[in-house]
């Protein structure tokens, strides 16, 4: 898709004076314009290797989502390939220290 199109029609969400009935909230106005701008959409800080979200919120994320799904931790030396950004901050205590 288009870059220029895409930003156009994100833009266009982000106008204060859209206020149709079901208008676009102010938080994810600026969740959208950080997300156009290569910055996580949670916090600000600049995108390193995830879209959307700093390096510090995508940890979480996974392991909010390994927590809810029942998943173990994928351990070195174990079938199937090491999961992307396995040496990034994949324990609670390393994402607590990061934030």
């Amino acid at each position: 898709m288009n870059p220029e199109i895409l930003r156009d029609a994100l833009l266009d969400c982000l106008s204060p004076a859209h206020k149709e009935p079901h208008a676009v909230s102010r938080q994810r106005r600026w969740q959208k314009k950080q997300v156009l701008d290569g910055r996580c959409r949670i916090c600000g800080k600049a995108i390193n290797l995830y879209v959307g979200q700093c390096d510090a919120h995508a940890a979480a994320q996974r392991l909010r989502n390994r927590k809810r799904l029942g998943c173990k931790e994928w351990k070195p030396g174990s079938r199937g390939r090491a999961p992307l950004g396995a040496g990034v901050l994949t324990t609670k205590e390393e994402i607590v220290g990061a934030t």
